[in-house]
């Protein structure tokens, strides 16, 4: 596969969890600080794990009400098997 296009599927991963993060954070303050510390950068590893359980789970969605959110979450969790599926099926 062209390594530009993974490049760019590896970006939008990146900005999809930005936007996850910060909606979230900005439409329910409460759920974003039970769900990952209400922390959207942060150089402590234990935050920064529960934020990618968060992104990565998709029972942890249930929380998420908006629609917007919940298909930037289920979009990250596509690249996410795209990329895993190259790296063990290829």
């Amino acid at each position: 596969m062209e390594p530009l296009i993974l490049l760019g599927l590896a970006l939008w991963s990146v900005l999809l969890q930005v936007y996850v993060l910060y909606q979230v954070k900005k439409a329910d303050p409460d759920l974003a600080t039970e769900l990952f510390d209400g922390v959207v950068f942060s150089s402590n590893w234990q935050r920064q794990k529960k934020a990618m359980k968060f992104l990565y789970n998709p029972f942890a969605w249930r929380g998420v009400v908006y629609i917007n959110i919940k298909v930037a979450l289920v979009l990250n969790f596509c690249i996410l098997i795209f990329f895993l599926s190259l790296v063990f099926l290829v």
